[in-house]
């Protein structure tokens, strides 16, 4: 048997924590550094969600963590004066014995002379997963730098003599997201059937308008998705922000949010675009029928997996250089097509032909590009996915025609963004942003710079990079999907209906004041819904509207609709992106296991490949809002106009 001697400091915090967890019951996440072991072993019987988030953590203590049957499914690296440092997320094999109701609780040992920065990078990931009854626990040294934290008011809570420091133990109790303000605590006012309104009150520069049916705008109410919705609101330079009806808390900026920023008095930030910068979706139709797949499911669904790779970290087969990497950038889509990774008409049906202006790769960091090299052509985890469908309804003969779409008919959607890269420039400009930025935005989360600084154009540049990035992955994953295809039906076609981004900003012209101009559209978790005439459309579609697509959960149909002149006039041409989660996935892993979500599919007659049971969990239909009703409010406000209903039959989900 192997014998771990972990540090001094872990036997503290491991002594401290015996007589905390026998007293109180914790859920999800215990953090800690290189005595990972001893504190794994201390804690393991009181975890719940089953999961342990480490902060600065070293190749030891992944070692230690991995004799005791962990798995580490993230890793996040950010820079410090000496290097990097990781953030990795770990899966625990753990579970609960405990039966009284759990508090949410983290805790954390940190030390050394960057403490500091490495414990502020633990509080901002700790923060985003704390609920209001929670506590995060912070193991430090007493010579360490602690300016950033100590603004959080921390209580030292227990202390240690050692040879030249003292150690310290410090309790934060009130490091709640969005000030520990709730959707309901929000002053609302409804203004129509499906809309509300906040007005404009406080620091607010503009009043919101949220487009949700009373149903729906109680599951938005649960979390902080009105708050946040208000932070938008406060931005310095904005002039309008929209609520889709699928919102749901995100990272500084709801999930479902559209903001409008003046060009010139406008900021931009990476938290209000999201850390999967165009994470997007792509629709394809196939040649095939629904009798076609009858008995080769699983064979389909294996093959499938066996080509295109997901889950967090997941490498693909097409290694990139750096110099090929920059061209990916450059050219997105377009890039891959040229190295016969499809056809023309592939990025012609892409929102931006496929390759966003305005890209250079300089502007991308070197791990951001290390964290690219590998990932192209892969899916990633999450709710990133990969769905065999069946058209199952018409809604408009005239335009589902236009759009190649007839009952019956095979078709495939694909969801996938940036992947690392996209995560990396998102934390690299984050950081730069708060240096010189850090109080322009009135949240943390969004900390922004000016679009017209030189901070700001680079981050768009980089962000325009990131999305060619998600371009030209969902374009290889294109052709791999029709490759594999074809060894199951040889005579197999598969032809691009659209692809379309969110998480991204853009110059566009609308409407502002009664007054066209070109403002800055920011939409996360949204999507574009331009209607007929708009020159952005492909020709082809220019006369009816773009195609809107709307996934549902790995459970639940799909649609397909199409863009209007009067989401123009509503949310500056947006519209909802999906069904929005109604649990986090630690709520939904506490409701259900991953036997009754297998049983579940299986009565419904899907087929699922999963990269984990943690996936299976996590992505079921539990987890979202009803998308039937979504795209219900999305049809009658004017947001898109339904055209066709999908029905799952294969889902690959990351």
């Amino acid at each position: 048997m192997e014998i771990y001697q972990p540090a001094e400091d872990s036997f503290f915090f491991a002594d401290f924590l015996k007589i905390y967890l026998s007293e109180n019951a914790v859920s999800s996440y215990l953090d800690m550094g290189t005595g990972s072991g001893i504190l794994a072993k201390t804690a393991e019987k009181f975890l719940d969600n089953k999961k342990i988030l480490g902060a600065d953590i070293n190749s030891e203590a992944v070692s230690e963590l991995k004799k005791c049957g962990f798995s580490a499914i993230e890793s996040n690296l950010f820079e410090n004066v000496d290097g990097f440092f990781d953030l990795i997320t770990f899966n625990a094999p753990y579970l609960p014995l405990d039966s009284r109701e759990p508090v949410s609780s983290r805790i954390a040992t940190t030390g050394g002379k960057d403490g500091d920065e490495v414990s502020l990078r633990f509080l901002e990931q700790a923060v985003r997963y704390l609920s209001s009854g929670g506590k995060i626990f912070l193991l430090i040294s007493s010579l360490t730098p602690r300016d950033k934290i100590n603004r959080f008011n921390p209580k030292v809570v227990a202390r240690k003599e050692m040879f030249m420091e003292e150690l310290l133990i410090l309790e934060f109790d009130k490091l709640i997201k969005e000030d520990d303000v709730g959707g309901s605590m929000v002053e609302h006012e409804k203004r129509g059937e499906e809309t509300w309104e906040i007005p404009k009150t406080g620091g607010m520069n503009v009043p919101v308008g949220v487009f949700a049916s009373e149903n729906l705008m109680e599951k938005i109410k649960e979390d902080s998705t009105l708050k946040q919705a208000v932070n938008m609101a406060s931005m310095r330079g904005v002039r309008g922000v929209a609520v889709c009806p699928d919102a749901h808390q995100g990272y500084g900026a709801c999930i479902g949010g559209v903001a409008v920023f003046d060009l010139e008095e406008g900021v931009v930030s990476p938290g209000e675009i999201g850390y999967d910068i165009n994470c997007s979706i792509r629709l394809l139709k196939t040649n095939l029928r629904e009798k076609d797949l009858d008995g080769k499911e699983t064979s389909l669904l294996r093959g499938l997996r066996g080509v295109i790779h997901s889950g967090l970290g997941a490498k693909g087969n097409l290694l990139l250089d750096e110099k090929e990497l920059n061209e990916v950038l450059i050219g997105g889509a377009q890039w891959a097509v040229s190295k016969n990774y499809g056809v023309a008409d592939d990025w012609k049906f892409t929102e931006d032909e496929g390759k966003m202006s305005g890209a250079n790769p300089a502007k991308v960091s070197q791990r951001a590009k290390g964290r690219g090299m590998k990932q192209l052509g892969t899916l990633g985890a999450g709710n990133h996915f990969l769905d065999v469908l069946i058209v199952d309804d018409i809604f408009d003969d005239k335009i589902a025609k236009v759009f190649g779409l007839e009952r019956g008919q095979v078709v495939i959607l694909i969801h996938c963004g940036s992947r690392g890269l996209g995560h990396q420039v998102a934390s690299d400009y984050i950081r730069e942003m708060e240096e010189e930025y850090g109080d322009l935005t009135p949240n943390r989360e969004l900390v922004g710079a000016p679009i017209k600084s030189d901070l700001g154009r680079s981050y768009l540049s980089a962000m325009a990079s990131a999305a060619n990035f998600a371009f030209a992955n969902k374009q290889v994953i294109t052709h791999l999907v029709r490759e594999e295809m074809k060894r199951h039906f040889p005579e197999f076609k598969a032809e691009v209906v659209y692809d379309i981004c969110h998480n991204i900003a853009k110059i566009e012209e609308h409407v502002i004041d009664e007054k066209r101009e070109d403002v800055l559209v920011v939409r996360k978790g949204a999507t574009r819904s331009f209607g007929a005439g708009r020159k952005e459309i492909v020709e082809k579609y220019r006369k009816v509207g773009q195609p809107v697509l709307l996934p549902g959960s790995m459970g639940a149909s799909s649609y397909v609709l199409v863009g209007t002149k009067k989401a123009e006039e509503l949310s500056w041409g947006s519209c909802a992106h999906g069904a929005g989660r109604a649990m986090s996935r630690g709520e939904v892993r506490n409701k259900i296991g991953f036997l009754e979500a297998v049983e579940e599919m299986k009565r419904r007659g899907i087929f699922v490949e999963a990269g984990s049971k943690k996936m299976m969990v996590e992505e079921s239909p539990t987890s979202y809002k009803d998308i039937e009703e979504v795209a219900r409010v999305c049809d009658k406000i004017g947001l898109a106009k339904k055209v066709a209903k999908l029905r799952p039959k294969l889902v690959l989900i990351g």
